[in-house]
């Protein structure tokens, strides 16, 4: 939806791999895309042979990572079947199209606003999270989901009238990230994010809101996953090295943490706020002409979608 949209746009510069999701399926692809006069032959010829090098570039042998999910009495015939598909391929070859490791993402500002047409918005944060695999980043997550299913349920869902919010954890990339989905506010939820946080830092919970969100993290990872999740979850895990030894470290790691330590971790992610964020808000004209550049002391351009 459009809140991934925000979530995606506003990862992009804290990190390679946001930079290349942005680029290749996010705002910046989209408006890459509008720009393309598709009535010029010469721009048609230039993605023909773009498009061509890309395949050439895809279908070697050596750089295939191929995982199969299938059932016991299928896996035999799935596995022969991809295998013969393979094997049409390339045994190896040169990068035809060079890596790129810039994408025009890293300077992209504070704060960013798109137009498109509705009356409400849809608003992401994000900042870094503390070290991948620490004690604190643990609490994080769990103060994630305090924050998701309390505080931020009842003041911007249940109060403020948005249709969903979302704080979470991007574990492997270090982010933490908060997101709101067709809400009627904008300097209103970034408001209430701020005092959650703020409260949370100066008071622990209390020790039953902390087991029940550790039930919750705890019931999600073990819970069991239908084929088609299994698959890509473990594809994941395998492509970041995710380990079954690492999981258990970081579950009990996550276990551990008790309302003190909650508190910690809502002021280290208010530390790294003030440090450097970056907020994306997708929303109605009105609604942005009116609230998306609150707390800014430079005027914050409203950039129109190609909708």
């Amino acid at each position: 939806g459009a809140n991934g949209y925000a979530l995606q746009r506003a990862s992009a510069p804290l990190g390679m791999l946001g930079q290349q999701a942005e680029a290749t399926g996010g705002l910046a692809h989209w408006l890459m895309l509008d720009k393309l006069d598709l009535q010029d032959a010469a721009v048609l010829k230039d993605i023909t042979v773009r498009l061509g090098l890309l395949q050439k570039k895809l279908a070697i042998k050596e750089r295939l990572i191929v995982q199969v999910t299938a059932g016991q009495e299928q896996e035999g015939p799935v596995v022969r079947t991809v295998a013969d598909f393979i094997r049409s391929f390339e045994a190896s070859g040169e990068l035809l199209i060079p890596v790129r490791r810039d994408f025009g993402l890293s300077d992209l500002g504070a704060r960013e606003l798109f137009r498109v047409p509705a009356t409400v918005s849809y608003t992401a944060v994000v900042t870094d999270s503390a070290p991948v695999g620490s004690p604190l980043q643990a609490a994080q997550q769990v103060l994630a989901t305090m924050l998701t299913t309390n505080e931020l349920w009842v003041r911007i869902r249940g109060n403020g009238g948005a249709y969903g919010v979302s704080t979470q954890l991007d574990l492997l990339e270090q982010l933490f990230l908060f997101s709101t989905y067709r809400d009627p506010r904008i300097a209103g939820s970034l408001a209430d994010y701020d005092a959650a946080l703020k409260e949370t830092a100066a008071t622990p919970p209390e020790s039953s809101a902390v087991e029940d969100a550790l039930i919750m993290i705890v019931g999600k990872e073990i819970r069991p996953l239908s084929p088609r999740q299994k698959a890509g979850v473990t594809f994941r895990r395998d492509l970041y090295r995710f380990t079954d030894d690492f999981r258990a470290y970081f579950r009990s790691l996550v276990c551990a943490v008790t309302p003190q330590d909650i508190s910690r971790a809502a002021e280290d992610i208010l530390e790294r706020l003030g440090r450097h964020s970056r907020t994306v808000i997708l929303g109605g004209k009105a609604l942005l002409e009116k609230e998306g550049g609150s707390n800014m002391e430079i005027q914050v351009p409203i950039q129109k979608l190609p909708l």
